[in-house]
């Protein structure tokens, strides 16, 4: 049975921070941690990724990064295929990219698969 988790790091900078959340997801046996909030060097704005189980990994489908803020992974599974989805949705955002960050959350909903037979 696998295990997951979301948290919410609010920045990769502060050193030690990865191996910390890596000791944590071993400690609770986690195998799927949806990080949100993220943000490294290069980068201006916060984003999203996943922390996956090297169990995981090997029965990964396919990573689909929809935005910066959005996305998603399958794994293959003994019946069916599991989606984990993440999403940040800031709260501080202009209006206008409130309103586009929602609407492409639900186009990217209608899109997703409704039965076990429909893939992503």
């Amino acid at each position: 049975m696998s295990r997951a988790a979301e948290l919410n790091v609010r920045s990769m900078l502060r050193v030690g921070l990865m191996l910390e959340i890596m000791k944590e997801a071993e400690k609770y046996k986690l195998d799927v941690v949806a990080l949100q909030e993220i943000i490294w060097k290069e980068q201006t704005q916060n984003g999203i990724t996943f922390m996956i189980s090297s169990q995981i990994r090997q029965r990964l489908l396919c990573f689909y990064l929809v935005r910066d803020r959005m996305g998603m992974i399958r794994i293959k599974s003994c019946f069916n295929n599991i989606l984990f989805i993440n999403v940040y949705a800031s709260t501080e955002c202009s209006e206008g990219r409130e309103k586009e960050f929602y609407t492409i959350l639900q186009e990217t909903s209608n899109r997703l698969p409704t039965t076990i037979q429909d893939s992503y």
